[in-house]
């Protein structure tokens, strides 16, 4: 019996040190967007946008058609909100071990947009999803209840 001990304690912090690292890998996702975000309230699309191009699986083209998309609606929402302000982030959402989203407030002089970035994991490796932005900031309130 007393041999089993040392056993169990090593998958035990085993078992531990991977739920750090898996925490640890899910904050890198924050600070990855966080690192985005400080682009993207400059007006710097592409700059934003390519911070997550190597943590994003898909083809080169659907991000730089992402990105022209986006400069293409820009000027529409200065026009209709004014001025970039600041970033605010609201929280982040997780869904088992495999998706991490984090939500953030783009806050404009008149108004704010969401903006979301989510993140999937099939195995061992955190990736972008999923990336956009509406100005449907209702979804919000729903964890402030």
């Amino acid at each position: 019996m007393p041999r089993t001990i040392p056993y169990i304690l090593l998958l035990l912090s085993l078992y531990l040190g991977n739920l750090k690292a898996d925490e640890a890998a899910a904050m890198d996702t924050k600070k990855l967007s966080d690192h985005a975000m400080k682009y993207l309230i400059k007006g710097d699309i592409s700059g934003g946008i390519d911070i997550l191009r190597p943590h994003w699986g898909i083809e080169k083209t659907y991000i730089d058609k992402f990105i022209e998309e986006t400069k293409k609606q820009w000027p529409n929402l200065n026009k209709k909100y004014g001025k970039e302000v600041e970033v605010e982030f609201i929280r982040t959402e997780v869904i088992g071990d495999s998706y991490v989203r984090h939500l953030y407030l783009y806050k404009f002089e008149k108004h704010a947009i969401k903006w979301t970035l989510t993140f999937y994991k099939a195995k061992e490796k955190w990736e972008v999803n999923n990336l956009n932005f509406d100005e449907n900031i209702e979804p919000l309130y729903e964890k402030a209840k």
